[in-house]
């Protein structure tokens, strides 16, 4: 494989998980491994646009969704100088895929922090397995 491993966090412990499989498999590759957080505004209806300081609700996210990447890059043992640590605006498999190539392979989680429990793939994993141009792995939860 001459692709990089590249793995989706949202900060839950499935997604903990699935990064370390995927540091796991680049070291066996010898290819760099890729860290994606994706965020985005949240959508929330019957706002006042004046009555919200867009810029310090974005920067606010953005601070959060790097406290999320740090974190996960850190509980999962990773060198958090050692890896290649990305944020990415936007929704998460828009996200992911557009930063994969068909050499790469992608690692997620099998369920993240969406708020359907019962299902057995989330639908960022469902949707990375149904539309990427490479190889994804969809990490199961131990």
């Amino acid at each position: 494989m001459t692709g990089r491993v590249i793995a989706g966090v949202d900060g839950s412990d499935q997604s903990i998980v699935a990064l370390r499989w995927a540091k796991d498999e680049a070291e066996r590759r010898e290819v760099p491994l890729v860290v994606i957080h994706a965020w985005d505004l949240p959508v929330v209806a019957g706002l006042s646009v004046s009555a919200v300081n867009w810029d310090e609700i974005e920067k606010s996210l953005e601070e959060e969704a790097g406290r999320v990447l740090a974190e996960a890059i850190e509980h999962a043992g990773l060198d958090p100088g050692g890896e290649a640590a990305v944020l990415i605006r936007g929704p998460a498999a828009e996200a992911l895929l557009k930063s994969a190539h068909p050499d790469d392979l992608l690692v997620v989680g099998s369920r993240g922090l969406g708020g359907f429990k019962g299902l057995l793939l989330g639908s960022v994993s469902t949707h990375c397995a149904q539309h990427a141009s490479c190889p994804v792995v969809v990490v199961p939860a131990p």
